[in-house]
């Protein structure tokens, strides 16, 4: 299924071994609270423009394990189209090695 938990009831996702989406993975999704892309070991090196599209929560994280140390070294395909469709979320980036979270 290109687009599997659009129009679902989920709270949590979870795909730590995710390295790259082009699809809507969760659109439309109102109670999604935390979302976790990638991990420890796996970047994320591309993400979808509108991945989380329709995901209105004002509590929703999103967190992106990426191979970067800054900010400005997030790739553009991922930083590019953030915030993914889900105009209210958090978007936290942490690195992909050491799983700190990127904060400059």
């Amino acid at each position: 299924n290109a687009d599997p938990f659009t129009h679902s009831s989920i709270v949590t996702l979870e795909l730590p071994s995710l390295q790259s989406n082009n699809t809507a993975i969760a659109q439309n999704c109102q109670r999604l609270k935390t979302v976790i892309l990638g991990s420890v070991g796996v970047a994320v090196s591309s993400m979808y423009n509108r991945a989380f599209r329709s995901c209105t929560n004002p509590n929703l994280i999103i967190t992106i394990y990426v191979d970067a140390a800054t900010l400005a070294d997030i790739p553009a395909d991922v930083s590019n189209n953030s915030p993914f469709g889900a105009v209210n979320a958090t978007i936290i980036y942490k690195n992909s090695t050491t799983g700190e979270v990127i904060t400059a």
